[in-house]
């Protein structure tokens, strides 16, 4: 079987993960062919969402994801964006 996975956000690529390491053949295709052109991701992981991520990631992708995260204290500020990251709104 051949799944193929349309979009490389979050939810696209740890589905990717899960399935190719239960042995399923996997192709992702995603429209941005550069990462700059995402303008990054400024996303807030839940214990929930870790525990998934934790099970379904290889540990050193895991490791790679905490080790480039900000950590509790760099959520001191409430802002929205829009998909290039660009500032909508922003309080404190």
């Amino acid at each position: 079987m051949k799944v193929v996975v349309i979009g490389a956000g979050m939810g696209g690529l740890a589905l990717a993960q899960a399935l190719s390491r239960g042995g399923i053949e996997v192709v992702v295709h995603e429209r941005d062919r550069a990462v700059e052109a995402t303008g990054g991701y400024r996303l807030h992981l839940d214990h929930r969402a870790c525990a998934v991520l934790r099970r379904h990631l290889a540990p050193s992708h895991y490791q790679a994801l905490l080790a480039s995260s900000a950590g509790r204290q760099a959520f001191t500020r409430f802002a929205m964006a829009d998909h290039r990251m660009r500032l909508l709104l922003g309080c404190r």
